[in-house]
């Protein structure tokens, strides 16, 4: 494998200002062709403190090669467009019933295509 078949597309989130460890739990997604839906592409849950970092290195599953041929399925009018969504619990009622706060990201990422 050469050089440029190992480059590939990851993206990370750090939480700040975090004074005690908290659980998370995220999913990330791509939007992709025909569809335009958004596809899950990586998730998972995670005790964070302050600096710690979640994500994937290689999100996309595919070489850098790959994802700036012209046929990509994530490429949408030449745009990668990306959905990440945080859960935090705040306020665990019972066993089964917990309140979450949600984050949505939304990543708009124009490679030169």
């Amino acid at each position: 494998m050469n050089e440029e078949e190992r480059l590939c597309f990851g993206l990370f989130i750090e939480q700040v200002d975090v004074s005690q460890g908290e659980h998370m739990y995220y999913e990330f997604a791509a939007q992709s062709r025909p569809t335009e839906d958004f596809v899950e592409r990586h998730k998972g849950t995670t005790m964070t403190l302050g600096g710690d970092a979640v994500g994937c290195t290689d999100l996309l599953a595919m070489s850098w090669t790959s994802l700036m041929s012209e046929d990509c399925l994530y490429f949408i009018d030449d745009v990668l467009h990306l959905w990440v969504d945080i859960f935090y619990p705040l306020l665990e009622i019972s066993s089964l019933d917990v309140v979450y706060k949600i984050i949505t990201l939304f990543f708009l990422c124009r490679l030169g295509l």
